[in-house]
């Protein structure tokens, strides 16, 4: 009498996976479909001009400093260091892009509009009693120009190059600073002096801003990008 030859077992494995495909095909279309999105957020650079709320109380404090700084560098940049054509503002004005590339690295666009333009008519009277009218005119046409500029500017980089700080808050600053010290130095001292002696101060005048914006990358490192704990006390 001849035995029965054993049929050979289905492997354990080409079981499990056969099965999958036939009890599971909704499971699996719906761990494709998340796969596919995961990997167009990836693709996708993020967007960060909506960002979180400032709140009020930073929105105040904030403002207050901005117009302080604002209203400094105005009162300032009538004086002259030395015999040389730099002034004192060039020195006291490129705060007022660090405080706004700091609250930019937190807070979302229209939030530091909001503290760019009520610092601005904070400043706005203050201004116009500390130097001359023209000079005061002048910061504010410079003011509306480049301020939102560095904004838009760091936003932007801060989108398509998100991991790089460094870029997005110098490159905005001296951008904006650029077009703020040009725009400043024509309107200010418009028949006042010649436009080659305007044009040769507002060129003294960025370097030393630049200078000043260089140096200040390491405060906003650890006052943006470190300093986590100090947001999360303050807000």
């Amino acid at each position: 009498m001849s035995a029965k030859t054993p049929q050979n077992p289905t492997p354990k494995s080409k079981i499990d996976t056969e099965s999958t495909h036939k009890i599971n095909p909704e499971i699996r279309s719906k761990t494709n479909s998340k796969i596919h999105l995961e990997n167009q957020q990836k693709i996708q650079p993020k967007n960060h001009w909506k960002g979180t709320k400032m709140p009020p109380k930073v929105v105040l404090v904030s403002s207050l400093l901005l117009s302080a700084i604002i209203i400094t560098a105005n009162y300032t940049v009538q004086f002259k260091i030395g015999s040389t054509p730099l002034t004192f503002g060039a020195l006291t004005y490129p705060f007022s892009f660090l405080l706004l590339d700091v609250l930019s690295e937190k807070y979302g666009k229209q939030e530091v509009v909001k503290v760019l333009f009520l610092g601005l008519l904070i400043a706005f009277y203050p201004s116009y009693f500390a130097s001359t009218p023209q000079i005061a005119l002048a910061s504010i046409i410079a003011f509306c120009v480049s301020q939102p500029l560095d904004v838009v500017i760091f936003y932007t980089l801060k989108t398509y190059a998100p991991r790089h700080w460094w870029l997005r808050n110098g490159g905005s600053t001296l951008s904006a600073q650029f077009i703020d010290t040009i725009v400043f130095f024509c309107v200010a001292f418009w028949a006042v002096q010649s436009v080659g002696e305007s044009l040769q101060m507002a060129l003294a005048d960025y370097c030393i801003k630049a200078m000043v914006s260089l140096a200040n990358t390491p405060i906003f490192y650890l006052l943006a990008i470190r300093a986590k704990r100090i947001w999360r006390n303050i807000t």
